[in-house]
């Protein structure tokens, strides 16, 4: 499976603040409003600037999904990611990923992605351009969250960080992994909270 990520904006207001500004809620599988994720993204309408939550009941989910540049603000939200999880067998396919989000203003949570390569795309928006693969938040170190990548293979063009804090208290583990030199040896980017590095947890 090949996840290519394009977006120069996303995960760019708190999870509550998220909640609170969604307008509609869209939902695919059993009983849902569509039974695949794409054509539920297909129907958010283009150049949308309200948030709108594709909310995915849990089960294996397969075939491509790509969000179009022309559908920001959308949070892609599974029942909880033990249970919701995309995949395909396109495992180098570059040109054609299972996962691509070209918009900005996107959102995943409670989602997994099983074998995943991490194409990195950096490159295309100019020269200097710094991506971010992730950016998590949890509210308090308590909180039972935060991004797991396991067995991905991270590559492509440009320059990326793993992640920056979104929150005080961000958590993310990339493990098993292959990792190519498109991630800056620093590898995390403590974002507005320099300080409290402490407090992360990104490996």
């Amino acid at each position: 499976m090949v996840l290519s990520v394009m977006s120069a904006e996303s995960w760019v207001v708190p999870t509550k603040q998220l909640d609170q500004t969604v307008i509609k809620t869209i939902t695919v599988g059993s009983n849902g409003d569509y039974s695949t994720i794409q054509s539920a993204i297909d129907s958010v309408s283009s150049n949308n600037d309200n948030w709108i939550r594709v909310y995915v009941k849990g089960g294996d989910y397969r075939g491509k999904v790509v969000i179009p540049q022309d559908k920001p603000y959308i949070i892609l939200e599974g029942d909880e990611s033990a249970t919701t999880t995309i995949l395909w067998n396109d495992y180098d396919d570059i040109e054609k990923p299972t996962f691509a989000v070209l918009a900005d203003n996107f959102v995943a949570k409670s989602v997994s992605f099983k074998s995943c390569s991490i194409h990195v795309t950096g490159e295309v928006l100019g020269p200097g351009f710094v991506g971010f693969i992730t950016a998590q938040t949890r509210s308090s170190p308590k909180e039972n969250t935060g991004f797991v990548f396991k067995s991905c293979r991270v590559f492509g063009c440009g320059v990326t960080f793993l992640g920056r804090a979104w929150g005080r208290y961000s958590r993310v583990m990339f493990y098993q992994s292959d990792i190519s030199n498109v991630v800056v040896p620093l590898g995390w980017d403590a974002w507005n909270f320099t300080g409290n590095e402490y407090e992360f947890l990104s490996i």
